[in-house]
């Protein structure tokens, strides 16, 4: 059997360069923001009858979300009753 020799080749140790760190660039946002909106103050309708009665969506909301809060508490309020009255009747035996 022959053998073969095996011929090794040293490499050169790699040194760990670290990049340095990339700078950031900052972004001036004064450019990209416009200017605020202006505010105005709560001023009364043209008419000037507060006490005139119109429906729109948010009276529909409202009445529908005191609708809602209504039955839900007469709901708790049965279920306590009823509780209360399963109790009383346990407590009498």
């Amino acid at each position: 059997m022959a053998t073969k020799k095996k011929v090794s080749v040293k490499k050169k140790p790699v040194a760990n360069k670290r990049k340095p760190a990339a700078k950031k660039k900052v972004i001036a946002l004064a450019g990209l923001i416009g200017p605020s909106p202006k505010y105005k103050s709560f001023k009364l309708g043209k008419d000037g009858n507060f006490f005139k009665m119109r429906i729109t969506k948010q009276t529909i909301y409202w009445s529908i979300l005191l609708a809602v809060i209504l039955f839900v508490q007469i709901v708790v309020l049965t279920t306590q009753l009823n509780v209360l009255e399963i109790l009383d009747i346990l407590s009498r035996r």
